[in-house]
Order: C-alpha cells, then structure tokens, then sequence
C-alpha cells in the first residue's frame, strides 16, 4: 500500500478546499464543449486553449485490435473543459490545431503520460512538449518522504484524495470498459468523468509543486541564515569552509523532514 494514501501527508499537507470550490470545478466539467466535427466550435475551442499558459489534459485511450488508441481529449482551462472526440475526428483533429497546442510551450498537465505519448506519437506524428506529468510528480514526494520511490504507481483518483482533501463521494471518475468509450453517441456520464478528471489536473499540479520545490525553499532558508545568524566567530568559520554543505542541512535531509 503507499505511504501516503495511509496517511503520510495527511493533517498540513493537505490543501482543504471547501465545497463551494469543488461545486465550481464540477459545474465547469458538466458544462463541458464537447466537438466531434471541424467546425466554428472547433476553431474557437483551439483559439481559447492557445491563450492558456497552463492546462489540464485527461486522455482516455483504449485497447482496439492490436494497437491502443487516443479516442477522447478532454483539455480544461481556466474557464471551460473543451472534449475533442479523436475517435471521429482522427487525423484533422490534429491538424487543425490540436498539434500545435500539444507540441507548443504551453504547460500541460497529464496524470501518467506514458501511452498518451505513445500513441500520439505513432499515429498522429505528435511530440508532446513542456508536460507536468502530476503521477511523476507523487513519485519524487515519496521517495523524498520515504527514502525511495514506490513500487505502484498512484492513480488520478488517489492523487486528487490526498493532495487536494477531495471527498471521494463528491466526484465521479473514468471507467474502464472498453466497449462503453467506443461506443457512439457517447453517454453524458462517460463525458462526464472524463471532463472531471481534466479539470482537477491543474489545481492538483499546484499542490503537487508546492510539495516538490519545498525542501528546495528550506534549504535556500538555511544557506540565508547560516553566515548571517552566526556569532562572528562561527562566521568567520564558516566562510573558510565555504566548500562544506551546511550541518544543518545535511540534518534536515537525514531526518527526511525536507517536504
């Protein structure tokens, strides 16, 4: 079981939203744009996510035959959750602006990237850049936590339990029944799920950084202190051995408090 789903970051390390603001993630979801043709809608769609610095991307791909397969995007920006249906647009999803977004400096947000990429890059020519991958991401806070990485690797569902205190009863997320994402005209609850986990990706990255970069922020703090607070004579110690790491930052990582 991981650590951290048994509670190693729990108390503090959890940022406590309240129900309004979950009420307001999971109404962006349900109003979803949902585009399975190259239309006004699309371009427009395209034209508002390239404004974005930031977005969230849930992907859901599939086992068809012998190859897996981006069929849905579902991209979230600050406003609105746009869902390209790929199984029907194919091809000219991409080539009509899709490309240029996943291959533009624009940060995306993804939890596990791996088959996304993948399958990108082998059937639609598409070499995702500038990706915070947020399953990554959990993996460096355990292994800063614990002293090495986890065997398993978190899923979307636990990550948005213990970083953002998201009751598990308040959202709905993807299944995994092939035939059902395969199917046409998609259900209402399947875009659903699927715009629900895009729009949780960005405010979980947020907290996942704040994480990540905090043992960087105490060890900036220490490196500030350690001359300035010093008696002159530990002063003029430390400035002759100016090539040692400080003690008290080599305490702080042996008690793995740095996060």
């Amino acid at each position: 079981m991981d650590p951290l789903i048994n509670g190693s970051i729990k108390g503090e390390s959890i940022t406590e939203r309240t129900v309004e603001e979950y009420g307001t993630l999971v109404n962006l979801a349900q109003h979803a744009v949902f585009i399975d043709c190259i239309s006004g809608f699309f371009s427009i769609a395209v034209q508002a996510i390239k404004k974005e610095s930031v977005i969230g991307i849930d992907a859901k791909v599939v086992h068809i035959g012998h190859n897996y397969e981006v069929i849905l995007l579902s991209i979230s920006i600050q406003t609105h959750v746009y869902q390209f249906d790929i199984l029907t647009l194919g091809m000219a999803a991409f080539d009509n602006g899709l490309r240029s977004i996943l291959e533009s400096k624009i940060q995306k947000v993804i939890h596990n990237s791996r088959l996304l990429s993948g399958c990108l890059h082998h059937k639609y020519s598409v070499k995702l850049d500038n990706v915070f991958d947020t399953q990554v991401g959990e993996m460096i806070i355990e292994k800063n936590l614990c002293g090495e990485f986890p065997q398993y690797v978190c899923s979307l569902k636990e990550c948005i339990k213990i970083f953002l205190g998201v009751p598990l009863d308040i959202v709905q997320f993807n299944k995994d029944d092939t035939l059902m994402w395969i199917k046409r005209p998609l259900s209402q609850s399947l875009k659903f799920t699927a715009a629900q986990n895009a729009v949780f990706l960005v405010p979980l990255q947020k907290c996942i950084k704040t994480k990540m970069f905090s043992s960087l922020m105490q060890g900036i703090n220490i490196f500030l202190k350690t001359v300035r607070d010093a008696e002159d004579e530990e002063a003029i110690q430390h400035l002759g051995r100016n090539y040692l790491v400080p003690q008290e930052f080599l305490q702080l990582e042996y008690a793995g408090t740095h996060l």
